[in-house]
């Protein structure tokens, strides 16, 4: 018992001792750790061409938490069921599980991954296995004829061609409406044959942009000669920018004498697919000349070959494909334009490819007649020719007596400008040379001596000026020679750019013109050509200066001289905001520069007016079809101060050279009248 007394108290106060101790050495009660978020991989939106492969959506998708790896699912029911045969965007929705139960939605438990499928180059009916034409069109361009339909029963597209035209880009069955990427390069496959051997060819282009060229190192010439059997014909271009509204073209124009008989092409299959990686971006280096002008065949099979080192120097061995060969000239056409494409694959199957583009300038067949002879210092005659009679003139050869007989068909037409029937010497071979002279000379005898408007005519094209003169007959029914003023020509100008003639068109009184010949002659020049002023020349990496020149005043403008490199431009009207601002231009036209391709450029204007509130006056860098026109007004922040204005730049895609573009100012919209001084218009290379 005494045990038992003993133990009783000690035990309770010992237990009443050590809950103390237990209750202060406890930690306090901690609060729920908050729970992670989601973290998503391969969930991104993505973009689809049409036509694609359907990808394996699971692909690269994960989900963790913390350390935690969760299970992934695609919510079929939410989800839309993906497409690839039609435009349209996707959504994808994946669920989280941790186990067997879905993360909550505020810890992102769930996505929503966007498919985009585009139009791409995916092209409807591209296998002809229906009748149905939609995206499919054709026709005829300039003086080409063909007609075409798709014939299910033989699953092909049939072109029947009438007439091949001019150029190889005439005869187009195309498809319009896609887009590309850029730094992207396409293989376009044309599985194709012909009843009679044909050239083909295919480009991508983009018609809202003046038929640009996707590519950029390429030309669209390059063409192959179809068999009697089906066989691929392959394209390859690489998109040098992000491009809607593309179109694809299956060329079947003149490249050379094959093309010219009636012809039917059957299509089988047509394809248009991307190259795993870019071409060219693998630091291939190829040797040799984009365009290229010979004179014979000849000439073209001893053009050296395309040559090509790789990235350490060493020498590659080069495949070419795609050259139409063959051509010879033609007396009409003049001309035959065809395509060579090297190309290199290396290991990895990665491409290089250079196009070189050949055409011809053959010499003219041996003119036979004196009035069909350009004479001079010029390598070849020139075909004589008529651009448009319009029942105003009767024109006849007496090849007897070598003579060109004209008979008005109307009497006092003065009402048409005298440009309305012509008689011409264009498209000659030759070249007249910068700061030489030349004059045309006419040999003419007419019955009557009143006739005073008929006009020689030297046109050497623009920026250049014009020679001419009245021909003002002394007597009736005599030989007589009438010759125009000299001119100087400030650059080379080849034989497609000028041209010497009558123009017949305006008169008061009916006639009969004998002429004789018509030739020009080089002169000794007076006066050196020297430009006078600085507005007069463009400055940068140029070979040549530019004439300056207003191409058209319209009664709105008066241009005047101030000397000493100033011009002024005064409105002569008020309230112009209705004629669109080309109505009057001062421009600087027929350089003969070259804008390289891949080389950046702006131009320059420096001018002041007394009247800081015109505002619409602008500065345009026209570069011509497929390059963009960079464009700036002229917004005056002080009154009678010169101030330079700067167009955006803008980068050629391909080599423009002087002709194709002009820099200037347009006048012809204004809300009140002006005055401008301009010291100088340039153009220069941004480096």
């Amino acid at each position: 018992m005494s045990k038992k007394h003993f133990c009783g108290p000690v035990l309770l106060a010992f237990l009443f001792g050590c809950g103390a101790v237990l209750t202060s050495c406890n930690p306090p009660q901690q609060e729920d750790v908050p729970a992670q978020q989601v973290v998503w991989t391969g969930v991104e939106d993505l973009g689809l061409d049409m036509g694609q492969a359907k990808p394996d959506l699971m692909e690269g998708v994960s989900a963790t938490q913390g350390e935690k790896v969760l299970t992934v699912v695609i919510d079929e029911e939410r989800s839309d069921e993906l497409d690839t045969s039609v435009v349209g965007a996707f959504s994808i929705y994946y669920v989280a599980y941790d186990g067997e139960v879905p993360v909550s939605e505020d810890l992102h438990g769930e996505v929503v991954r966007t498919i985009t499928v585009s139009r791409g180059t995916y092209i409807d009916n591209h296998d002809f296995k229906t009748s149905d034409t939609k995206g499919w069109s054709g026709n005829g361009n300039g003086n080409s004829a063909m007609t075409w339909h798709i014939d299910a029963s033989q699953e092909a597209l049939v072109v029947e061609i009438a007439k091949s035209g001019d150029e190889y880009w005439q005869n187009q069955v195309e498809f319009n409406g896609l887009s590309v990427k850029a730094h992207t390069t396409y293989l376009i496959t044309i599985r194709a044959k012909s009843l009679t051997p044909r050239n083909i060819g295919a480009s991508l282009e983009v018609p809202a942009l003046g038929y640009r060229c996707i590519d950029r190192i390429s030309v669209n010439s390059v063409g192959y000669t179809m068999s009697e059997e089906y066989a691929d014909y392959r394209f390859y271009y690489t998109a040098s920018e992000n491009y809607d509204g593309v179109k694809f073209g299956i060329i079947l124009g003149r490249f050379n004498e094959l093309d010219e008989t009636e012809n039917t092409v059957l299509i089988d299959s047509v394809s248009i697919t991307k190259e795993a990686k870019e071409a060219n971006t693998t630091g291939v280096v190829f040797t040799g000349d984009s365009v290229v002008k010979i004179s014979s065949y000849e000439d073209y099979l001893a053009l050296p070959p395309v040559t090509a080192v790789d990235k350490e120097g060493n020498p590659l061995e080069l495949i070419k494909e795609g050259a139409v060969q063959g051509s010879e000239y033609h007396e009409d056409l003049g001309k035959a334009v065809f395509g060579e494409m090297w190309k290199y694959v290396d290991e990895n199957g990665n491409l290089s490819y250079f196009r070189r583009q050949i055409s011809y300038a053959a010499p003219a067949p041996e003119r036979l007649y004196e009035y069909d002879t350009l004479d001079g210092n010029f390598e070849y005659g020139v075909k004589f020719w008529i651009p448009e009679e319009n029942d105003i003139v009767k024109i006849e050869a007496d090849k007897t007596n070598q003579l060109v007989e004209i008979s008005s068909m109307k009497t006092a037409p003065s009402g048409e400008p005298d440009w309305r029937a012509q008689l011409q010497q264009n498209n000659n071979g030759g070249i007249l040379t910068a700061n030489h002279a030349y004059k045309m000379v006419v040999e003419a005898k007419i019955d009557n001596i009143n006739v005073r408007t008929l006009r020689a005519e030297f046109c050497a094209g623009a920026g250049n000026p014009n020679a001419k003169k009245d021909m003002i007959f002394e007597a009736a029914d005599t030989y007589q020679s009438f010759e125009t003023e000299p001119f100087q020509p400030s650059s080379d100008i080849t034989g497609g750019h000028y041209r010497v003639g009558l123009l017949l068109g305006e008169y008061n009184q009916a006639y009969h013109l004998t002429v004789k010949s018509i030739h020009v002659v080089e002169v000794e020049a007076d006066i050196p050509y020297v430009r006078e002023s600085v507005y007069e020349v463009m400055n940068g990496d140029f070979d040549l200066g530019l004439k300056y020149w207003a191409k058209e005043e319209n009664g709105i403008i008066s241009i005047s001289d101030l000397g000493e490199g100033l011009i002024k431009i005064a409105s002569t009207q008020e309230d112009r905001t209705g004629q669109p601002d080309w109505t009057a231009q001062l421009q600087q036209n027929g350089n003969g520069g070259i804008l390289e391709a891949g080389h950046t450029y702006q131009a320059l204007v420096r001018a002041k007016t007394s009247q800081t509130a015109v505002r619409t006056l602008r500065l345009e860098f026209c570069a011509g079809a497929g390059n963009p026109n960079a464009k700036v007004d002229l917004s005056f922040s002080a009154q009678d101060t010169f101030e330079e204005f700067q167009t955006a730049t803008f980068t050629p895609t391909s080599e423009v050279s002087g002709t194709n573009y002009r820099i200037g100012l347009l006048l012809g919209e204004y809300s009140q009248s002006y005055e401008l001084t301009v010291d100088y218009i340039r153009i220069v290379e941004v480096i």
